[in-house]
C-alpha cells in the first residue's frame, strides 16, 4: 500500500477526541439557536429546571415539545443537548432508562429517559 494511504483498520489519528467534537457540536447548535431565541442556552436551562418539577420522567423530546410553547421552536433540536448535559453535570437530572421516540420520523428509536433529582 502506498505511503499515507489508509485502509479500513489502519486510520490516521483524529485531531480531536469524541468528547471535544461533542462539545464543539453543542456550542455550534446553541449558537445557532441563540440567533433565533435570545440567550437560548440560559432560557432553555431555566425552563428545564421548571419542567423537572412538573414531570417525574421525560425524554428530551417531551421537554422540547413543552418548551416550544414557552420560548418558541428552534430550527435544530440538537441545541437542547447542551441543556441536558449541563443539567446532568449539575446533578439536576439523572438517566432513568430508555423510551421510544414519539416522533414518527424517528421510527421508534430508543431515546434516553430522564428523571429530576
Amino acid at each position: 500500500m502506498p505511503p499515507n494511504m489508509y485502509d479500513l483498520f489502519e486510520q490516521p489519528p483524529l485531531p480531536f477526541s469524541g468528547e471535544k467534537l461533542k462539545q464543539i457540536g453543542i456550542a455550534l447548535a446553541e449558537e445557532s439557536a441563540s440567533k433565533q431565541v435570545d440567550d437560548f442556552p440560559e432560557k432553555a436551562f431555566e425552563l428545564l429546571k421548571r419542567f423537572i418539577k412538573i414531570k417525574s420522567e421525560f425524554t428530551c423530546e417531551d421537554f422540547r415539545t413543552w418548551a416550544k410553547s414557552e420560548i418558541g421552536q428552534v430550527k435544530d433540536s440538537r441545541a437542547y443537548g447542551g441543556t441536558f448535559n449541563r443539567a446532568a453535570a449539575k446533578g439536576l437530572i439523572t438517566p432513568a432508562g430508555w423510551s421510544e421516540a414519539k416522533n414518527p420520523k424517528a421510527h421508534k428509536c430508543p431515546k434516553r429517559l430522564w428523571k429530576g433529582i
